[in-house]
């Protein structure tokens, strides 16, 4: 009920703009400046200034048609949290059974995740809804558990599911894949306790560096999960080695760090050398086209499995 009273009264959108207005900054800055004075006060104080600007409204308005002042450059629009938090609970109020929500307490600010344990329950509505549903995707295969989601879940017969499968695009000629289990320190394991070594990002780092120099326009690394990588970044830029001014010297993207990070990497990759870190289940490893110079070569690193000691598996 009070989302839907938020909603009629486009609550949310109000008080966003407050919180971008004048008068929002003047009374936060006033309270901020002067801890010691009341509420109160400081409103009094605000007040005193609107009246003040009232009286010279025609002043400034006389100079402005005389003097032109210069045009402020537009500003950027910033996200605003509650936007986030009334989506949050929108979906926790029609979330069944089937859901869980997660509090990542290590994390700073905290951050609140609601987790669909079951996707069967939402993609129920779609199958038994459509008189025809395809599913298309570069990676169905191993195709079993979409097709116990549907059987078990969804109540469909299995005969009445038909699955084909397609040559890839890519000719075998033009293609070479190969596997580094190693490297002169011994086995590369990436596992929960090795993840804790010292030396395991710079291992990684180092394996990378001969692709650095050899592989000509985009190279894409995909990571297992978003904290792995950010562990590996994080690392890679304290030590910073040699191979990581290679890194530097060639640029590379993060996924997330920037709303326009895949048009940059797009653009640089077309006409120079550039690398690309993703993550295993995000955004880019599904449903993106790596065309031509976008990817001369993919790397994965590890095994594109979720980690059994996440709290979500928890």
């Amino acid at each position: 009920e009070a989302i839907e009273m938020a909603k009629k009264a486009n609550l949310l959108s109000r008080i966003q703009t407050f919180c971008r207005s004048k008068e929002y900054n003047e009374v936060k800055t006033e309270a901020l400046s002067n801890t010691a004075s009341t509420s109160s006060s400081a409103l009094k104080n605000f007040l005193e200034r609107a009246k003040n600007r009232g009286a010279n409204e025609d002043q400034k308005l006389n100079n402005a048609r005389t003097e032109p002042s210069p045009q402020p450059a537009p500003a950027v629009p910033e996200s605003f949290p509650l936007f986030n938090l009334a989506e949050f609970f929108i979906n926790l109020g029609i979330a069944g059974d089937n859901f869980q929500v997660i509090v990542d307490v290590a994390s700073n600010p905290r951050k609140y995740q609601l987790l669909c344990l079951n996707g069967g329950e939402r993609f129920n509505s779609i199958v038994t809804a459509a008189r025809s549903t395809v599913l298309i995707g570069g990676t169905m295969k191993p195709a079993e558990l979409v097709i116990s989601l549907l059987t078990k879940d969804c109540g469909i017969p299995r005969q009445r599911i038909v699955v084909n499968s397609y040559d890839h695009i890519i000719d075998a000629n033009n293609l070479r894949i190969a596997t580094v289990v190693a490297d002169n320190h011994g086995p590369l394991t990436f596992t929960h306790s090795t993840m804790k070594e010292k030396n395991i990002f710079g291992r990684i780092l180092d394996s990378l560096a001969h692709l650095f120099e050899k592989v000509p326009n985009g190279l894409v690394v995909f990571f297992p999960s978003k904290a792995f990588l950010n562990s590996f970044l994080t690392a890679i830029r304290s030590e910073n080695s040699k191979n990581f001014q290679a890194l530097k010297f060639r640029s590379f993207y993060v996924e997330g760090s920037d709303e326009n990070v895949w048009e940059k990497y797009s653009k640089k990759a077309k006409r120079e050398k550039t690398t690309f870190f993703a993550v295993i289940g995000g955004k880019f490893s599904e449903g993106v086209n790596f065309s031509d110079e976008l990817a001369r070569c993919v790397v994965i690193v590890g095994l594109p499995y979720p980690n059994t000691m996440n709290s979500e598996f928890k």
